[in-house]
């Protein structure tokens, strides 16, 4: 049978595209794990002994590449664990939930959110009595709020608080103040400021508002839930460099007259979160989730170690994805 010119070409541009791709690119992976714990002072997450990680072996119900930016909420006597899982058979980010009563040993959940594009960042917190769910979703070009109507593994949309653009990380709180104001920060995917957003309503509308703070781009996107801390928010943030996800520092957020400002947060070793040691975050810690509890923390955070993967069925979708031009693999 003769190919026709397309299908040749298209066999062509594949070939191609297997030719750029090293077996070392396919076998030596970073791989992402999550750890969580009770600390008493944020000074030394990156090198404190965790309760317990959870890795990609906890997923039964896709080929996971990695987990990452988990979100914690206690609820009924038990801890749920929300995080992104980047499934290889579809090369996009979806959204899972482990379960674990003394943050020591955790029951798989599975999938709670897929989407048609890639998802990730699964920004989970409880308002009158309800659960919501704020994920990243860029690729959609859209910041979505989702409820819990069967928690925690049945959502439905509630609507698009954000539109038009690809918005990365988005964060959200409600600032405790006398008329109680909702605040968004946000991020577009090829950087530059935050956006910062003022609502007096969960679903809006929202307004722009003015930021004030340092000018340096390579700290901006958000890293993780917004928290109280000493009576000031603070926000984890991401530093972006030529090595993406290698630290976490943390902004101390201000609020006076409507306006945002953030400056870095001085009275704690800065980066919060960096490359600790030979293991799991030998190459990079890059985000937090953390939660004030009996005058400490409940924390959980993601880091990185270079990895060499042999698994035969990850390598194979791996290589696939690349000559497919799928996802994120």
């Amino acid at each position: 049978m003769t190919t026709s010119p397309p299908r040749r070409r298209v066999a062509r541009e594949r070939l191609g595209r297997l030719r750029r791709v090293p077996l070392s690119n396919l076998l030596l992976r970073q791989e992402y794990v999550i750890a969580v714990g009770h600390t008493d002072t944020l000074r030394d997450l990156p090198g404190r002994a965790w309760t317990s990680t959870v890795t990609r072996d906890l997923v039964t119900d896709a080929v996971a590449e990695y987990v990452a930016d988990p979100f914690l909420l206690r609820r009924d006597g038990l801890y749920h664990l929300f995080f992104e899982v980047l499934n290889l058979q579809t090369g996009r980010g979806e959204l899972s939930v482990a379960h674990s009563r003394d943050l020591a040993h955790w029951t798989y959940g599975g999938v709670i959110l897929r989407e048609a594009w890639h998802l990730s960042y699964p920004y989970v917190f409880e308002h009158d009595g309800e659960v919501y769910l704020i994920p990243e979703s860029a690729e959609h070009r859209a910041v979505t709020l989702y409820r819990a109507t069967g928690f925690p593994r049945r959502w439905q949309k509630v609507t698009d608080l954000l539109t038009g653009a690809p918005y990365v990380d988005s964060s959200i709180f409600r600032d405790g103040l006398e008329d109680g104001h909702w605040w968004l920060v946000t991020s577009l995917e090829e950087g530059g400021a935050p956006l910062v957003y003022r609502a007096e309503s969960l679903t809006g509308p929202w307004d722009a508002v003015d930021v004030h703070g340092p000018t340096d781009a390579r700290r901006l996107r958000s890293a993780g839930r917004i928290f109280l801390r000493a009576g000031a928010w603070h926000r984890p943030v991401q530093r972006r460099g030529q090595v993406y996800g290698e630290d976490v520092w943390l902004m101390r957020i201000d609020l006076m007259d409507g306006t945002y400002r953030e400056t870095l947060a001085t009275d704690i070793p800065q980066p919060l979160l960096a490359p600790h040691g030979e293991g799991w975050n030998s190459l990079g810690m890059h985000h937090m989730d953390v939660h004030p509890e009996d005058g400490g923390f409940l924390a959980t955070v993601d880091g990185k170690a270079l990895i060499l993967d042999l698994n035969l069925r990850r390598t194979w979708l791996r290589l696939r994805n690349k000559l497919l031009g799928i996802g994120r693999s």
